[in-house]
């Protein structure tokens, strides 16, 4: 049975068995994947229709999330596995030369705007929890030239499961990717 996908107030993945028919975890409140086809369907629906109301936001982080690694980040938040790997790496150089920087390895089916992953500002405090797509894309410092966004950055590929990076991360006070 798949497990939920959601957080606990420990910041810790829920481990409660998810329904087989959707709906809300009974311990976390996260919603669940559901195996009943009509309920993907109206799921989709509810995506494009949200899609179209956010064109704009849409639009501009579309730098950082394509369809092929939404459709990833969807799949691999539908699976069981307790060992998912960071899909995606996005980083934002900060004015004091150091990096905010996210490992994603989720997006939620139901709401495409919020993903799950590991997330350091520069701040030495790394956590895992999650993020939106909508509000990384709108992170900008500077103009002209000088001017800075969040990227994704293209050349990075995953060495370990998003955990072994969060436990090194919460040691080093930083994410080493």
């Amino acid at each position: 049975m798949p497990q939920c996908p959601g957080i606990r107030r420990d910041r810790k993945r829920c481990t409660n068995p998810a329904s087989r028919s959707g709906g809300r975890c009974g311990k976390c409140k996260a919603p669940h994947p559901t195996n009943d086809p009509s309920q993907n369907e109206a799921a989709a629906a509810a995506r494009e229709a949200l899609r179209s109301e956010t064109a704009g936001t849409a639009a501009a982080s579309k730098h950082l999330m394509d369809t092929e690694l939404e459709l990833a980040l969807i799949a691999q938040s539908r699976s069981t596995d307790q060992d998912k790997r960071p899909l995606v790496r996005y980083v934002f150089d900060l004015p004091d030369g150091t990096q905010a920087q996210w490992l994603i390895s989720e997006v939620s089916e139901s709401e495409p705007d919020s993903m799950f992953g590991l997330a350091d500002l520069g701040y030495g405090h790394p956590e895992m929890g999650n993020i939106s797509l909508a509000e990384l894309s709108q992170m900008e410092f500077g103009s002209g030239p000088q001017r800075r966004v969040v990227r994704r950055d293209t050349d990075w590929s995953p060495r370990q499961p998003l955990e072994a990076y969060a436990d090194e991360a919460r040691e080093a006070g930083q994410v080493i990717a």
